[in-house]
Formats: C-alpha cells, structure tokens, sequence
C-alpha cells in the first residue's frame, strides 16, 4: 500500500502535480464553490436524503454481490461473456 502513497507524493511534487494543487485551492477558495459544498453538506444532512442515498448505497451492494456470486460459480476464471449465437451462422462441424 505504501507505493500508492509514494507514487501520490511524487505527482504532487511534479510540475504538473503542483498546477492542479494551484487549482484545487483556487477553486476552494471560490465562495460560488463554498456555496455548492455547503450546500451538498446540508443535503446530506436531510434524514430524507440520506435515506435516499442509503437506499441507492444498498441496491448497488445487492447489485456487486449478485454480479460476483454469478462470477464465482465458475472457479478456474472469469465469467464467460453472454454470448449469444448468430442465428444466420452455420452449424459448427463435428468430429465423428
């Protein structure tokens, strides 16, 4: 784990790192931008709302758990891609 941090450090160090730095404080100190942060944070804060977003949260848990349960049922590798077969396409020749 300590390579991702390393290689964050090293971006931020760089040329390029420290111009999106420049900007990400240009932009926090923005008061349009302070406006929509605070008012996300209240958002959030409305217990109506975060049902929502906790509701939303649980479908896509139910959604990941469902998609690596059909994943797993096939030990030795991925899932195989739902292939259907081309209805036109000739019938694949077999060995006697």
């Amino acid at each position: 784990m300590a390579g991702i941090f390393d290689k964050v450090s090293a971006f931020a160090r760089s040329s390029q790192g420290k111009k999106l730095i420049q900007q990400a404080q240009a932009a926090a100190k923005d008061p349009a931008n302070r406006a929509k942060v605070q008012e996300l944070g209240n958002k959030l804060k409305d217990p109506a709302n975060r049902a929502k977003v906790q509701e939303y949260g649980n479908k896509l848990k139910d959604a990941a758990k469902q998609a690596s349960s059909k994943r797993g049922a096939k030990a030795d590798g991925p899932a195989a891609p739902d292939v259907h077969p081309d209805p036109d396409a000739p019938e694949p020749k077999t060995q006697p």
